[in-house]
């Protein structure tokens, strides 16, 4: 009997075996896309482990499958010989891989991680009553390497915290598939990034005190050879203090190197995370635009990118975030007016846009930002007069305005707003 006859008869026998459903994707040859289909069998979800996915099969030349949302109950064959079907990896294998990729056996605390332990048990992991990882939390857990795309596919993912570690390389875009995220942070603090900065200036001091113990140390030697005491014990102390501030430099040069340096571009496709809440990708190296796709994260209260180097102008999609309450993108090398479309963001408690290289006059548009308690405008290139409308910020607390080439008086209204 011909195999495709067999199997035409064998399937829905096998269809019937078990009401539990799998889902699996199949690539359409005439379409050149995935098209998935959902039925109804135990062959393949039989005995899974929690935090394991229901297999999916995927044609070899597609990248991702989904399951359709309706389920085939009806389907009563299916023929996927032929192709080069493979199951995807286990949340288990996931993060096994995002171990293996961040050095995990150097990590700070790494308890249960690759063990046969339930993954709720693995440090820094959260799951669901269903053993799917919920929340990977990893923050200054001495964490090295990339952050590999295999991330993308856990799919159950809400929040996802990398931030203060030691993280190089670019942001993977397959982040962008993790749709059920509502935090995002691969940030440093500002505190660590001025360490950072501190320690290149301490290096430069440093060299030149032992430049200059050595000079000191010249003229002991000259003074004891002439017979001339060192009665103030100068040369001593400098000695001391040269001393001292190498031992200040190796600990700031310490400190620097404990911070994420992620590099390229900010992906487009986390403008596809429409649950996000909070996106925190500051302080780092990241560069090219801020992405007008972002403006699509109608849910986010806090953006975070201050302190990398994302250059251009700030996009007027930004004003569409009228959920946010923080907004930093400070100490950038971002360029242009600032677009009155921020304006809109009337839930808006902080704006920093401070440390760029903004142009133009200060938007009247801020003045209807009446939740603003700190606004923070300074070393720009902004021009002209301080607008009358910013004194309708009633509860504006601090306001800085210092480097820019701003032109007349401050209006009496503002004065008043702040002298409340």
């Amino acid at each position: 009997m011909p195999l495709n006859k067999i199997s035409r008869i064998l399937m829905p026998a096998l269809l019937s075996l078990s009401t539990a459903s799998f889902s699996f994707a199949v690539q359409a040859a005439e379409r050149g896309r995935i098209r998935s289909l959902q039925g109804k069998a135990d062959l393949l979800q039989h005995d899974l482990a929690p935090g394991i996915n229901t297999p999916t099969f995927v044609n070899g030349g597609a990248r991702d499958s989904a399951a359709l949302d309706n389920n085939m109950n009806n389907l009563e064959g299916l023929h996927i010989s032929q192709n080069r079907l493979s199951a995807p990896k286990s949340e288990r294998d996931v993060l096994i891989e995002f171990y293996d990729a961040t050095n995990g056996d150097n990590w700070e605390n790494n308890t249960n991680w690759k063990s046969n332990k339930p993954l709720s048990e693995w440090y820094g992991i959260t799951t669901d009553s269903s053993g799917r990882v919920t929340e990977l939390k990893l923050r200054n857990n001495q964490l090295t390497g990339s952050i590999p795309a295999a991330l993308g596919n856990l799919n159950n993912l809400t929040e996802l915290d990398l931030a203060s570690n030691k993280l190089r390389g670019s942001i993977p875009t397959a982040l962008g598939n993790l749709s059920n995220l509502k935090k995002l942070d691969l940030s440093n603090s500002k505190s660590a990034k001025e360490i950072a900065r501190i320690d290149k200036d301490i290096a430069r001091t440093s060299k030149n005190i032992q430049l200059h113990n050595e000079i000191q140390r010249g003229i002991g030697e000259l003074g004891s050879l002439l017979g001339i005491e060192d009665e103030d014990n100068t040369s001593k102390q400098s000695l001391k203090e040269g001393k001292d501030y190498e031992k200040m430099a190796k600990y700031y040069e310490q400190l620097a190197t404990n911070i994420n340096i992620l590099t390229g571009p900010i992906p487009t496709v986390l403008g596809n995370l429409n649950n996000l809440t909070e996106l925190n990708l500051g302080g780092n190296e990241l560069t090219g635009p801020i992405p007008p796709a972002l403006g699509n994260l109608t849910n986010l209260r806090e953006l975070n990118l201050y302190d990398n180097q994302l250059s251009g102008r700030i996009p007027a999609a930004l004003g569409n975030l009228t959920n946010l309450r923080l907004l930093d993108l400070s100490d950038n090398q971002l360029s242009g007016r600032i677009p009155p479309a921020l304006g809109n963001l009337t839930k808006l408690a902080r704006l920093y846009l401070n440390d760029n290289q903004l142009t133009g006059r200060i938007p009247a548009a801020l003045g209807n930002l009446n939740n603003l308690k700190s606004l923070n405008l300074s070393y720009n290139q902004l021009t002209g007069r301080i607008p009358a409308a910013l004194g309708n910020l009633t509860k504006l607390k601090t306001l800085d305005l210092d480097g820019n080439q701003l032109t007349g008086s401050i209006p009496a209204a503002l004065k008043e707003a702040l002298e409340q």
